[in-house]
Protein backbone atom coordinates (compact mmCIF):
# COMPACT_ATOMS: atom_id res chain seq x y z
CA UNK A 1 0.00 0.00 0.00
CA UNK A 2 2.83 2.38 0.89
CA UNK A 3 4.57 1.64 -2.41
CA UNK A 4 1.31 2.18 -4.25
CA UNK A 5 0.90 5.60 -2.60
CA UNK A 6 4.44 6.56 -3.58
CA UNK A 7 3.79 5.55 -7.17
CA UNK A 8 0.52 7.44 -7.17
CA UNK A 9 2.12 10.58 -5.75
CA UNK A 10 5.01 10.31 -8.20
CA UNK A 11 2.61 9.88 -11.11
CA UNK A 12 0.51 12.84 -9.97
CA UNK A 13 3.57 15.07 -9.55
CA UNK A 14 4.96 14.05 -12.93
CA UNK A 15 1.60 14.58 -14.61
CA UNK A 16 1.25 17.99 -12.94
CA UNK A 17 4.73 19.04 -14.05
CA UNK A 18 4.09 17.75 -17.56
CA UNK A 19 0.81 19.65 -17.82
CA UNK A 20 2.50 22.73 -16.35
CA UNK A 21 5.31 22.56 -18.92
CA UNK A 22 2.84 21.94 -21.74
CA UNK A 23 0.80 24.94 -20.59
CA UNK A 24 3.92 27.08 -20.27
CA UNK A 25 5.09 26.03 -23.73
CA UNK A 26 1.85 27.28 -25.24
CA UNK A 27 1.91 30.40 -23.09
CA UNK A 28 5.53 31.15 -23.99
CA UNK A 29 4.74 31.03 -27.70
CA UNK A 30 1.80 33.39 -27.14
CA UNK A 31 3.97 35.69 -25.01
CA UNK A 32 6.77 35.82 -27.59
CA UNK A 33 4.31 36.79 -30.31
CA UNK A 34 2.37 39.28 -28.18
CA UNK A 35 5.11 41.16 -26.31
CA UNK A 36 6.57 42.39 -29.62
CA UNK A 37 3.29 42.74 -31.52
CA UNK A 38 3.86 46.45 -32.20
CA UNK A 39 7.52 46.02 -33.13
CA UNK A 40 8.69 45.87 -36.76
CA UNK A 41 10.02 42.41 -37.58
CA UNK A 42 12.34 41.57 -40.43
CA UNK A 43 13.64 38.17 -41.47
CA UNK A 44 17.32 37.91 -42.43
CA UNK A 45 17.94 34.78 -44.51
CA UNK A 46 21.46 33.38 -44.88
CA UNK A 47 23.15 30.13 -45.87
CA UNK A 48 25.64 28.90 -43.29
CA UNK A 49 27.87 27.30 -45.92
CA UNK A 50 27.77 30.16 -48.43
CA UNK A 51 31.06 30.19 -50.36
CA UNK A 52 30.78 33.53 -52.18
CA UNK A 53 34.21 35.14 -52.09
CA UNK A 54 34.96 38.84 -52.12
CA UNK A 55 38.01 41.07 -52.34
CA UNK A 56 38.23 43.75 -49.62
CA UNK A 57 37.98 46.53 -52.20
CA UNK A 58 34.61 45.13 -53.36
CA UNK A 59 32.91 45.53 -49.98
CA UNK A 60 35.13 47.92 -48.00
CA UNK A 61 35.52 51.62 -48.43
CA UNK A 62 38.55 51.71 -46.15
CA UNK A 63 40.58 49.74 -43.61
CA UNK A 64 42.97 51.30 -41.10
CA UNK A 65 45.54 49.48 -38.99
CA UNK A 66 46.05 51.05 -35.55
CA UNK A 67 48.86 49.49 -33.48
CA UNK A 68 48.26 49.90 -29.74
CA UNK A 69 51.24 51.38 -27.95
CA UNK A 70 53.21 48.89 -25.88
CA UNK A 71 54.87 50.09 -22.66
CA UNK A 72 55.37 48.52 -19.24
CA UNK A 73 52.22 50.33 -18.11
CA UNK A 74 50.08 49.54 -21.15
CA UNK A 75 51.01 45.99 -22.13
CA UNK A 76 48.17 43.52 -21.80
CA UNK A 77 47.31 39.97 -22.81
CA UNK A 78 44.11 40.01 -24.88
CA UNK A 79 41.06 42.04 -25.83
CA UNK A 80 38.38 40.43 -23.67
CA UNK A 81 35.98 43.28 -24.44
CA UNK A 82 36.21 46.49 -26.46
CA UNK A 83 33.99 49.55 -26.01
CA UNK A 84 34.27 52.80 -27.94
CA UNK A 85 34.19 56.41 -26.78
CA UNK A 86 34.66 59.47 -28.98
CA UNK A 87 38.22 59.82 -27.70
CA UNK A 88 39.19 56.31 -26.57
CA UNK A 89 39.36 52.62 -27.25
CA UNK A 90 38.33 51.13 -23.88
CA UNK A 91 39.75 47.61 -23.55
CA UNK A 92 39.12 45.07 -20.81
CA UNK A 93 41.76 42.35 -20.35
CA UNK A 94 40.66 39.52 -18.06
CA UNK A 95 44.19 38.23 -17.61
CA UNK A 96 45.54 41.45 -16.10
CA UNK A 97 42.17 42.29 -14.46
CA UNK A 98 42.36 45.84 -15.80
CA UNK A 99 40.69 48.25 -18.22
CA UNK A 100 42.96 50.18 -20.61
CA UNK A 101 42.27 53.50 -22.35
CA UNK A 102 44.00 54.11 -25.69
CA UNK A 103 43.54 57.20 -27.84
CA UNK A 104 42.10 56.60 -31.29
CA UNK A 105 45.60 56.80 -32.81
CA UNK A 106 46.70 53.88 -30.57
CA UNK A 107 48.66 55.92 -28.02
CA UNK A 108 48.19 54.71 -24.44
CA UNK A 109 46.43 57.15 -22.09
CA UNK A 110 45.63 55.49 -18.72
CA UNK A 111 44.05 52.43 -17.13
CA UNK A 112 41.79 51.25 -14.32
CA UNK A 113 43.69 48.73 -12.22
CA UNK A 114 43.79 47.50 -8.63
CA UNK A 115 47.56 46.96 -8.77
CA UNK A 116 49.12 48.23 -5.53
CA UNK A 117 45.70 49.14 -4.08
CA UNK A 118 43.57 47.65 -1.33
CA UNK A 119 41.07 45.42 -3.23
CA UNK A 120 38.41 46.25 -0.64
CA UNK A 121 38.71 49.90 -1.60
CA UNK A 122 39.06 49.33 -5.34
CA UNK A 123 37.94 45.94 -6.73
CA UNK A 124 38.92 42.30 -6.55
CA UNK A 125 37.83 40.93 -9.90
CA UNK A 126 36.32 42.54 -12.97
CA UNK A 127 33.81 40.08 -14.37
CA UNK A 128 32.43 42.60 -16.86
CA UNK A 129 31.94 46.31 -17.44
CA UNK A 130 29.79 48.67 -19.44
CA UNK A 131 29.84 52.37 -20.31
CA UNK A 132 27.08 54.59 -18.94
CA UNK A 133 27.29 57.29 -21.59
CA UNK A 134 24.40 59.27 -20.16
CA UNK A 135 26.42 59.89 -16.96
CA UNK A 136 29.88 59.57 -18.54
CA UNK A 137 31.14 56.76 -16.36
CA UNK A 138 32.55 53.24 -16.49
CA UNK A 139 30.59 50.68 -14.47
CA UNK A 140 32.49 47.60 -13.29
CA UNK A 141 30.88 44.45 -12.01
CA UNK A 142 33.05 42.91 -9.26
CA UNK A 143 31.85 39.34 -8.76
CA UNK A 144 34.09 38.82 -5.71
CA UNK A 145 32.89 41.81 -3.69
CA UNK A 146 29.37 41.67 -5.21
CA UNK A 147 29.60 45.35 -6.08
CA UNK A 148 28.97 47.67 -8.99
CA UNK A 149 31.89 50.12 -9.00
CA UNK A 150 31.80 53.45 -10.83
CA UNK A 151 34.73 55.28 -12.46
CA UNK A 152 34.85 58.42 -14.56
CA UNK A 153 36.44 58.44 -18.01
CA UNK A 154 39.75 59.56 -16.47
CA UNK A 155 39.90 56.32 -14.46
CA UNK A 156 39.04 57.81 -11.04
CA UNK A 157 36.69 55.89 -8.77
CA UNK A 158 33.55 57.89 -7.96
CA UNK A 159 31.14 55.48 -6.24
CA UNK A 160 30.16 51.89 -5.57
CA UNK A 161 26.90 50.07 -4.87
CA UNK A 162 25.85 46.59 -3.82
CA UNK A 163 24.56 44.42 -6.62
CA UNK A 164 20.83 44.97 -6.97
CA UNK A 165 20.31 41.29 -7.83
CA UNK A 166 22.18 38.45 -9.44
CA UNK A 167 22.65 38.85 -13.17
CA UNK A 168 24.78 37.61 -16.02
CA UNK A 169 25.31 40.70 -18.18
CA UNK A 170 24.28 44.34 -18.19
CA UNK A 171 24.45 47.49 -20.29
CA UNK A 172 23.22 51.06 -20.51
CA UNK A 173 21.52 53.04 -23.25
CA UNK A 174 20.40 56.60 -22.61
CA UNK A 175 18.63 56.76 -19.25
CA UNK A 176 17.86 53.01 -19.23
CA UNK A 177 19.81 50.20 -17.60
CA UNK A 178 19.54 46.71 -19.12
CA UNK A 179 19.99 43.51 -17.10
CA UNK A 180 20.33 39.98 -18.47
CA UNK A 181 19.14 37.29 -16.04
CA UNK A 182 20.35 34.17 -17.89
CA UNK A 183 17.51 31.87 -16.75
CA UNK A 184 18.12 32.36 -13.01
CA UNK A 185 16.05 30.13 -10.73
CA UNK A 186 15.49 32.84 -8.12
CA UNK A 187 14.91 36.58 -8.38
CA UNK A 188 14.94 39.35 -5.78
CA UNK A 189 11.33 40.39 -5.27
CA UNK A 190 12.36 43.61 -3.51
CA UNK A 191 13.43 44.99 -6.89
CA UNK A 192 10.86 43.18 -9.01
CA UNK A 193 7.77 44.60 -7.35
CA UNK A 194 5.60 43.86 -10.38
CA UNK A 195 5.10 40.11 -10.65
CA UNK A 196 4.94 40.46 -14.44
CA UNK A 197 8.73 41.00 -14.38
CA UNK A 198 9.44 37.66 -12.66
CA UNK A 199 11.38 35.08 -14.69
CA UNK A 200 12.10 37.17 -17.74
CA UNK A 201 15.59 37.24 -19.21
CA UNK A 202 15.75 40.94 -20.13
CA UNK A 203 14.93 43.51 -17.46
CA UNK A 204 15.00 47.25 -18.20
CA UNK A 205 15.10 49.88 -15.47
CA UNK A 206 16.74 53.10 -14.36
CA UNK A 207 19.88 53.93 -12.38
CA UNK A 208 18.05 53.13 -9.11
CA UNK A 209 17.37 49.63 -10.53
CA UNK A 210 13.62 50.21 -10.60
CA UNK A 211 12.42 47.79 -13.27
CA UNK A 212 10.05 49.28 -15.84
CA UNK A 213 9.97 46.72 -18.65
CA UNK A 214 10.78 43.05 -19.09
CA UNK A 215 10.93 40.65 -22.03
CA UNK A 216 11.72 37.01 -22.93
CA UNK A 217 9.83 34.96 -20.35
CA UNK A 218 11.18 31.57 -19.25
CA UNK A 219 10.15 28.72 -16.94
CA UNK A 220 12.69 28.33 -14.07
CA UNK A 221 11.43 24.81 -13.34
CA UNK A 222 12.41 23.60 -16.80
CA UNK A 223 15.25 25.89 -17.93
CA UNK A 224 18.06 27.05 -15.65
CA UNK A 225 21.75 28.09 -15.87
CA UNK A 226 23.36 24.75 -15.02
CA UNK A 227 21.63 23.20 -18.03
CA UNK A 228 22.87 25.80 -20.51
CA UNK A 229 26.08 27.20 -21.93
CA UNK A 230 26.66 30.93 -21.53
CA UNK A 231 28.06 33.56 -23.87
CA UNK A 232 30.39 36.35 -22.75
CA UNK A 233 28.10 39.15 -23.91
CA UNK A 234 24.48 39.56 -25.00
CA UNK A 235 24.53 43.37 -25.41
CA UNK A 236 26.29 45.08 -28.34
CA UNK A 237 26.48 48.87 -28.69
CA UNK A 238 26.70 50.59 -32.08
CA UNK A 239 26.86 54.36 -31.68
CA UNK A 240 23.50 55.46 -30.24
CA UNK A 241 21.82 52.07 -30.54
CA UNK A 242 22.19 48.70 -28.86
CA UNK A 243 21.39 45.13 -29.90
CA UNK A 244 20.38 42.28 -27.61
CA UNK A 245 20.33 38.63 -28.57
CA UNK A 246 19.21 35.96 -26.11
CA UNK A 247 21.21 32.72 -26.56
CA UNK A 248 19.26 29.75 -27.98
CA UNK A 249 16.98 32.11 -29.88
CA UNK A 250 17.47 33.65 -33.29
CA UNK A 251 15.87 37.04 -32.69
CA UNK A 252 17.99 40.21 -32.47
CA UNK A 253 16.24 43.02 -30.59
CA UNK A 254 17.51 46.48 -31.55
CA UNK A 255 17.03 49.39 -29.11
CA UNK A 256 17.65 53.06 -29.86
CA UNK A 257 18.57 55.87 -27.51
CA UNK A 258 15.80 58.35 -26.81
CA UNK A 259 12.92 55.97 -27.41
CA UNK A 260 10.87 54.19 -24.75
CA UNK A 261 12.59 51.08 -23.34
CA UNK A 262 11.23 48.63 -25.90
CA UNK A 263 12.79 47.22 -29.07
CA UNK A 264 12.67 49.46 -32.12
CA UNK A 265 13.05 46.49 -34.43
CA UNK A 266 13.40 42.70 -34.32
CA UNK A 267 15.66 40.92 -36.81
CA UNK A 268 14.90 37.21 -37.08
CA UNK A 269 17.88 35.29 -38.47
CA UNK A 270 16.78 32.34 -40.64
CA UNK A 271 18.96 29.55 -41.99
CA UNK A 272 18.73 25.88 -42.95
CA UNK A 273 16.62 23.64 -40.73
CA UNK A 274 19.38 21.06 -40.15
CA UNK A 275 21.38 23.57 -38.12
CA UNK A 276 18.49 24.91 -36.02
CA UNK A 277 17.66 23.92 -32.48
CA UNK A 278 14.29 22.25 -31.90
CA UNK A 279 11.49 24.82 -31.56
CA UNK A 280 10.87 23.65 -27.98
CA UNK A 281 14.54 23.47 -26.99
CA UNK A 282 14.16 25.88 -24.07
CA UNK A 283 10.96 24.47 -22.59
CA UNK A 284 10.81 20.80 -23.56
CA UNK A 285 10.61 18.57 -20.47
CA UNK A 286 12.31 15.77 -22.42
CA UNK A 287 15.43 17.96 -22.74
CA UNK A 288 15.49 19.00 -19.09
CA UNK A 289 18.99 18.46 -17.60
CA UNK A 290 20.15 17.32 -21.04
CA UNK A 291 20.51 20.51 -23.05
CA UNK A 292 24.31 20.74 -22.88
CA UNK A 293 24.60 17.10 -23.84
CA UNK A 294 22.23 17.70 -26.77
CA UNK A 295 24.61 20.36 -28.12
CA UNK A 296 27.64 18.14 -27.63
CA UNK A 297 25.98 15.36 -29.62
CA UNK A 298 24.69 17.83 -32.23
CA UNK A 299 27.72 20.12 -32.63
CA UNK A 300 26.40 21.68 -35.85
CA UNK A 301 23.35 23.23 -34.12
CA UNK A 302 23.48 27.03 -33.86
CA UNK A 303 22.99 27.96 -30.20
CA UNK A 304 24.04 31.62 -30.02
CA UNK A 305 23.91 34.77 -32.10
CA UNK A 306 26.71 37.10 -30.98
CA UNK A 307 28.83 40.06 -32.15
CA UNK A 308 25.76 41.93 -33.42
CA UNK A 309 26.39 45.43 -34.81
CA UNK A 310 24.52 47.84 -37.11
CA UNK A 311 26.93 50.48 -38.48
CA UNK A 312 25.15 53.30 -40.35
CA UNK A 313 21.91 51.36 -39.83
CA UNK A 314 22.65 50.00 -43.29
CA UNK A 315 24.61 46.90 -42.34
CA UNK A 316 23.78 44.07 -39.95
CA UNK A 317 26.80 42.15 -38.69
CA UNK A 318 26.30 39.00 -36.62
CA UNK A 319 28.03 35.78 -35.68
CA UNK A 320 26.26 32.40 -35.56
CA UNK A 321 27.98 30.04 -33.11
CA UNK A 322 27.88 26.28 -32.78
CA UNK A 323 30.16 23.92 -30.90
CA UNK A 324 31.57 22.79 -34.24
CA UNK A 325 32.18 26.32 -35.51
CA UNK A 326 32.51 29.09 -32.94
CA UNK A 327 32.89 31.92 -35.48
CA UNK A 328 30.73 32.21 -38.58
CA UNK A 329 30.38 35.98 -39.11
CA UNK A 330 28.00 37.47 -41.65
CA UNK A 331 27.97 40.99 -43.09
CA UNK A 332 24.46 41.71 -44.39
CA UNK A 333 23.52 44.76 -46.48
CA UNK A 334 20.06 45.75 -45.25
CA UNK A 335 19.27 47.68 -48.46
CA UNK A 336 20.31 45.16 -51.10
CA UNK A 337 19.66 42.01 -49.01
CA UNK A 338 23.07 40.73 -50.11
CA UNK A 339 25.55 39.28 -47.67
CA UNK A 340 28.87 37.49 -47.38
CA UNK A 341 30.68 35.50 -44.74
CA UNK A 342 33.68 37.32 -43.33
CA UNK A 343 35.91 34.26 -43.61
CA UNK A 344 35.38 34.27 -47.39
CA UNK A 345 37.09 37.64 -47.80
CA UNK A 346 40.43 37.46 -49.59
CA UNK A 347 43.24 39.34 -47.86
CA UNK A 348 45.31 39.49 -51.07
CA UNK A 349 44.29 43.06 -51.84
CA UNK A 350 46.32 46.28 -51.69
CA UNK A 351 43.51 47.88 -49.65
CA UNK A 352 44.51 45.55 -46.80
CA UNK A 353 48.27 45.67 -47.55
CA UNK A 354 48.06 41.87 -48.00
CA UNK A 355 47.62 41.63 -44.22
CA UNK A 356 44.87 40.02 -42.09
CA UNK A 357 41.60 41.93 -41.94
CA UNK A 358 40.39 40.81 -38.54
CA UNK A 359 41.30 38.55 -35.63
CA UNK A 360 38.97 36.03 -34.02
CA UNK A 361 35.88 38.15 -34.60
CA UNK A 362 34.35 41.61 -34.48
CA UNK A 363 35.06 43.49 -31.22
CA UNK A 364 32.91 46.59 -31.59
CA UNK A 365 31.34 49.20 -33.85
CA UNK A 366 30.33 52.84 -33.99
CA UNK A 367 28.04 54.65 -36.42
CA UNK A 368 30.55 54.31 -39.27
CA UNK A 369 33.14 51.63 -38.57
CA UNK A 370 33.54 48.13 -37.21
CA UNK A 371 36.61 47.13 -35.21
CA UNK A 372 38.60 43.98 -34.65
CA UNK A 373 41.97 43.18 -33.08
CA UNK A 374 44.82 41.15 -34.52
CA UNK A 375 47.62 39.83 -32.34
CA UNK A 376 51.11 41.06 -33.14
CA UNK A 377 52.19 37.45 -33.56
CA UNK A 378 49.55 36.98 -36.27
CA UNK A 379 50.65 40.19 -37.99
CA UNK A 380 54.30 39.11 -38.07
CA UNK A 381 53.42 35.64 -39.37
CA UNK A 382 51.41 37.24 -42.17
CA UNK A 383 54.32 39.55 -42.99
CA UNK A 384 56.67 36.56 -43.22
CA UNK A 385 54.30 34.92 -45.70
CA UNK A 386 53.76 37.84 -48.07
CA UNK A 387 56.93 39.88 -47.50
CA UNK A 388 57.14 43.57 -46.74
CA UNK A 389 55.47 45.26 -49.69
CA UNK A 390 55.94 48.86 -50.78
CA UNK A 391 52.35 49.49 -49.66
CA UNK A 392 53.33 48.81 -46.04
CA UNK A 393 56.24 51.22 -46.31
CA UNK A 394 53.79 53.86 -47.55
CA UNK A 395 51.73 53.49 -44.38
CA UNK A 396 53.55 55.29 -41.51
CA UNK A 397 51.73 53.43 -38.72
CA UNK A 398 52.42 49.97 -40.19
CA UNK A 399 55.98 50.86 -41.15
CA UNK A 400 56.70 51.98 -37.58
CA UNK A 401 54.94 48.93 -36.12
CA UNK A 402 57.01 46.41 -38.08
CA UNK A 403 60.25 48.32 -37.41
CA UNK A 404 59.82 48.87 -33.67
CA UNK A 405 57.49 46.15 -32.36
CA UNK A 406 57.71 42.39 -32.04
CA UNK A 407 55.38 39.40 -31.86
CA UNK A 408 54.74 40.00 -28.13
CA UNK A 409 53.62 43.60 -28.53
CA UNK A 410 50.06 44.76 -27.97
CA UNK A 411 47.57 43.86 -30.71
CA UNK A 412 46.71 45.96 -33.74
CA UNK A 413 43.18 47.34 -34.04
CA UNK A 414 41.62 47.23 -37.51
CA UNK A 415 39.01 49.87 -38.31
CA UNK A 416 36.85 48.87 -41.27
CA UNK A 417 34.26 50.87 -43.16
CA UNK A 418 31.99 48.73 -45.30
CA UNK A 419 30.30 50.10 -48.39
CA UNK A 420 27.03 48.99 -50.02
CA UNK A 421 27.39 45.84 -52.11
Amino acid sequence: MHLLKLKTHFFSATLAMGLSCLFFSCQQKKTESSEFKDVTRRTIEVKLDDTTSKFPSEVMQSIDYIPLETTRESQFSQVSKLELLDKYFVIFDKTSNAIYFFLKDGKFSHKISNQGLDPEKSFKNISNFFIDRENQRIVIRDNKRLKLIYYNYEGKKTNEKDWPFDLKDFNSLGKSQFFYMAYLKEVDSSYLVNKDHFFKNLLIGDTTFKIEKSYFKYNPHVTYPSDLYNVNNVFYTTGSSMSFCDPYQYDIAKFSNGSEPKPEKIFHVAFDQDNKLPDDYLYSISLKDNRRNYLRTNPNKIWACTEVYTPNNEMLIFNLSSIKKLHNIFVYDLKSNRYFRLENLYSTDKLSYMLPLYGLGIDGADDQFVYSDITSDHMYKALNLVGKSKHINENPALKKFFEESNNLSNPVITRIKFKPF
